[in-house]
C-alpha cells in the first residue's frame, strides 16, 4: 500500500512539474491552487461545512486585520494569474 501511495505522490509531482514547466509557474504553486481549487468547491457543495462542523477547535490569529487582508490580495491575484495561465494552456 505505501508504494501505490509513493507512486501516486510521485505522478502528482510529476504532473505538477510538466503544467509548472507549460504555463512558467513554480510546481508548488500549481499544486496549491488545485488545492485552493478543491477547497473552494467544497466549500460551494457544502462539504467543508460539514467537515468544519465536526472539528470544535477555535483557531485565533495573531496578526492585525490589515496585514491579513494584504496576504489575502495578494493570494488572490496568484491564483487568478495562474488561473488565467491554466485556462489559456486550456487545462481549466
Amino acid at each position: 500500500m505505501s508504494e501505490t501511495v509513493s507512486t501516486s505522490s510521485e505522478v502528482t509531482k510529476l504532473m505538477a512539474e510538466s503544467i509548472a514547466k507549460k504555463i512558467g509557474e513554480k510546481p508548488e504553486d500549481v499544486l496549491w491552487f488545485f488545492e485552493l481549487k478543491s477547497l473552494i468547491e467544497a466549500s460551494r457543495s457544502g462539504k467543508l461545512d460539514k467537515l468544519a462542523s465536526k472539528s470544535d477547535k477555535s483557531v485565533g490569529i495573531d496578526q492585525p486585520l490589515e496585514k491579513l487582508l494584504d496576504a489575502g490580495k495578494k493570494n488572490f491575484r496568484k491564483y487568478k494569474r495562474i488561473e488565467e495561465k491554466l485556462r489559456k494552456a486550456g487545462l481549466v
